[in-house]
């Protein structure tokens, strides 16, 4: 199961940490850091995890994370707005972007008209 937090025993997410790491087993998932998240970033959580098909496949050779704007490198990020890179076999990371409603957009560009769009950024051409 791809998800941010610990998972109790009926696969819930909780709110002990910012990243989460999966290995491909779709029944475990280990904490990458112990951080403690925003309510917005634990309310994009719950919205994508409730958005996952059941019983959705990851791929037994994929580790994926999620990261929000309180880690390295995502700072940039709007409160709420969550990143999840999917790291690959081959080296390849994919990295994927949810909006507050748990929407995902594949590029940086796309996030960057979404916000631009809706008025929370303004980009110089």
């Amino acid at each position: 199961m791809e998800n941010n937090g610990d998972n109790n025993s009926n696969g819930q997410l909780s709110s002990k940490t910012s990243t989460m790491e999966n290995n491909g087993d779709n029944n475990s998932s280990t904490p990458a850091t112990a951080t403690l998240i925003s309510e917005a970033t634990r309310s994009t959580l719950a919205r994508i995890e409730s958005r996952r098909r059941p019983g959705g496949r990851i791929g037994k050779r994929k580790r994926c994370v999620f990261l929000d704007n309180t880690q390295p490198g995502y700072g940039w990020l709007l409160p709420g707005w969550v990143v999840e890179e999917r790291y690959m076999e081959s080296g390849r990371i994919y990295k994927y972007y949810y909006d507050p409603a748990g929407c995902m957009y594949s590029s940086l560009t796309d996030v960057m008209h979404v916000w631009e769009q809706s008025g929370l950024v303004v980009l110089d051409q």
